[in-house]
């Protein structure tokens, strides 16, 4: 069953940028805008819905795949006296009476030219079945890189009544539609929790599309999310990557198979983001220094070629392509570069010489690409560590290393000078890290070495999913007095942390430790480590009718001092 949820749209003009525009039910005027010398009600690009251009005599409707068009055209077309027709029987089946003094909505000119030779065939075909129709009023649907801009336009004008055609672009799902289709997916238990969690994994741009939001909510359903962050990125490509149309699939039925598409992509992002670029041009014609023609990027035409239309790309310009997102693009370079060097044999030197510095350290432009080229590539993955230890800890994924090079990574972060933000490291917190962990928790020699390994350690795994495992040490290590501060602080924390995500599992620790502290068992001489556990754990855990109790012994232990 189709899924209806608001859409909304927005004009574009003939440059490609978003139409200034008027509501149309809205003819106030601000006088004050007036005198200010500011045309009345204009909101640059302002997103309508389809309803606002019912009068409109001829208008495109532009969308990336899967991005809706189909089921917004179908709503539109059920309104009495239209008829939604797809493009191939538009032009397969003979005139209809009914297609006269009519509005016609003809869903899929991409289509018709992913199965033809010259793309501008299929649109004459429609004009002139359109004109031969005395010209109704028509609206013609088409996937943004099927496009082809100033000159569809003005061909298409010359059927239309007013001589005039709106060109618009449908917008991206809003946070609304997103949690309506989540929630009326079969397998989706909390909607609220899926958007958090893409979110967390770097893959919320998957939401904001209904063809790959429900596809990865199929390849989710019941919780099952992948165990690391590197497969989900790839879960992710292999999803915007294939192809959601079952008239392109037959008709690109020769296309390369996934693995080779996404290489391609990879090789297009390595080149944008090394060379610095802005994207690719399709033709010659439309490239210039920062749009460089597609075949100026070498490697396989064919592929290069297929994969620019799916979804890892955007068309903010007619024919010339963007990735959809930069750390999809760092993903896909990497995994490019990690093919040259371990399947072409190209030296990690050589790959390296490429995203490093003078001084040996890789460009700050470049992190994100090299912390993933680290998780790719594991010829490259030491080297990476000694030159960018924060860098591929923060960007990349440290859950597919070995424990040993996690364990390398752990020393190269603490020997850091600069003070570190410890919740971007989480990657590195898995449940096989566990002994690695427990050991320089539990190492006392390391509680007088520069920068506190166990603190920063602490704080990492604060901000990461709670590890049961470890719940002793934490406890230990917040009651010990002997211990540092703010190695007991960021303890105790995690232990209040864990309570609020798994209250089974650490309720009767964080109960266990705030008794303790408020009995005088375990050292709190001045109250400070019970005001942060209470700041972190009230309302959640500790309610209202207790909060006070702990309250008045904080207060008591600071006027004791």
């Amino acid at each position: 069953m189709t899924v209806l949820v608001p859409r909304t749209c927005t004009e574009i003009g003939e440059d490609g940028s978003p139409v200034e525009s008027q509501h149309p039910d809205d003819d106030s005027i601000d006088w004050h805008e007036l005198l200010a010398g500011d045309e009345p009600g204009v909101e640059p690009g302002c997103s309508l819905t389809l309803e606002d251009f019912r009068e409109t005599d001829a208008y495109i409707l532009l969308g990336a795949p899967g991005a809706g068009k189909t089921t917004v055209f179908e709503a539109e077309g059920e309104r009495e006296g239209c008829h939604c027709v797809t493009a191939r029987d538009f032009l397969a089946l003979g005139d209809r009476p009914e297609w006269r003094d009519t509005t016609l909505f003809i869903d899929g000119l991409d289509e018709m030219r992913a199965g033809s030779l010259d793309g501008r065939t299929p649109l004459d075909r429609i004009r002139a079945k359109i004109d031969a129709l005395e010209r109704p009023r028509f609206r013609l649907s088409c996937r943004e890189a099927d496009w082809f801009g100033a000159n569809d336009r003005t061909h298409l004008e010359t059927i239309s009544r007013d001589g005039k055609v709106k060109v618009l672009r449908l917008d991206l799902l809003s946070d609304d539609g997103v949690r309506e289709l989540l929630n009326r997916h079969a397998g989706i238990g909390d909607a609220e929790e899926f958007v958090a969690t893409a979110r967390e994994r770097g893959i919320d741009l998957l939401l904001v599309n209904p063809q790959s939001l429900l596809m990865l909510a199929d390849a989710v359903a019941g919780g099952a999310w992948p165990k690391t962050r590197m497969r989900t990125f790839e879960l992710a490509c292999e999803k915007l990557v294939r192809e959601p149309n079952a008239g392109h699939q037959i008709a690109n039925a020769d296309d390369p198979p996934v693995d080779e598409l996404l290489d391609a992509a990879g090789r297009l992002c390595a080149f944008q983001l090394i060379c610095r670029l802005d994207g690719v041009a399709r033709t010659d014609a439309g490239a210039d220094d920062d749009f460089p023609a597609l075949g100026r990027f070498g490697g396989n035409s064919v592929a290069l070629r297929c994969v620019l239309p799916r979804l890892l790309f955007t068309v903010p310009e007619s024919g010339r392509h963007s990735p959809i997102h930069r750390q999809l693009a760092e993903f896909l370079a990497a995994r490019h570069l990690s093919r040259l060097i371990i399947h072409e044999h190209v030296s990690v030197r050589r790959v390296l010489v490429l995203l490093t510095g003078e001084d040996g350290g890789v460009v700050t432009p470049l992190r994100g690409l090299a912390a993933w080229l680290a998780a790719h590539c594991p010829e490259a993955r030491q080297t990476l560590v000694e030159r960018d230890p924060e860098g591929v800890a923060a960007y990349g994924d440290p859950g597919v290393f070995t424990r040993d090079e996690r364990r390398g990574l752990l020393e190269r972060l603490r020997s850091l000078d600069q003070p570190l933000a410890a919740y971007r490291f989480t990657p590195m917190v898995t449940p096989d890290m566990g002994p690695v962990l427990r050991e320089y928790l539990t190492d006392r020699r390391r509680d007088d070495e520069p920068g506190n390994p166990a603190e920063f350690l602490l704080r990492v795994l604060a901000h990461a999913a709670p590890l049961a495992q470890l719940r002793d040490v934490y406890f230990d290590l917040a009651a010990g007095g002997d211990r540092p501060p703010g190695t007991r602080l960021w303890a105790a924390l995690c232990i209040a942390s864990g309570a609020l995500a798994q209250p089974d599992r650490f309720g009767d620790d964080v109960r266990r430790l705030l008794h303790g502290l408020r009995q005088g068992g375990i050292g709190d001489e001045d109250g400070s480590l019970s005001g942060r556990l209470l700041q972190h754990l009230y309302p959640t855990f500790v309610g209202p009718h207790e909060v006070f109790d702990y309250l008045s012994d904080c207060i008591d232990a600071q006027l004791n001092r």
